[in-house]
């Protein structure tokens, strides 16, 4: 996380009676709008690019092999020779959560992970981290690659 998103995070924390609004204040500041919202909407919206996106970008980083099959009928968002990695937005993260644990029966020996991106500041991040931790699943996060 970079310096001034840190910052800002660390005030807004602080500040709780007007935690929301700063929230959204600091949020519209630091992520560029790429298109306005309806007519008469004064709060922008922010173009995000689908799931698919995002796991082809991951996948050829780390030289990964998209969308595996398992006996079950599910299918692997991205399969390393040492992890595998759910790719879901933000608010989907208990989804991504449990797609990944099932997973893992296939793949024991495979770390077990859940890549997410999206307004990581729309759910309680932390919570999030520490809840896949005790299942033995690590997080990261778009922002973070």
């Amino acid at each position: 996380m970079s310096q001034a998103k840190n910052f800002f995070r660390k005030i807004s924390d602080r500040l709780l009676p007007d935690r929301e609004n700063l929230r959204i204040l600091f949020r519209e500041m630091l992520y560029p709008t790429d298109q306005v919202g309806k007519e008469g909407d004064s709060s922008p919206k922010v173009k995000e690019q689908d799931e698919s996106y995002y796991r082809d970008k991951l996948a050829q980083k780390l030289r990964g092999t998209t969308e595996i099959k398992t006996p079950d009928r599910g299918r692997i968002d991205i399969l390393t020779s040492s992890e595998i990695i759910e790719v879901k937005q933000v608010k989907l993260w208990r989804s991504a959560l449990g797609q990944i644990i099932s997973y893992g029966y296939f793949y024991p020996r495979h770390q077990k992970r859940i890549h997410l991106f999206g307004d990581k500041f729309s759910i309680d991040f932390r919570a999030v981290e520490n809840i896949c931790k005790q299942q033995g699943v690590k997080v990261s996060w778009e922002e973070d690659e």
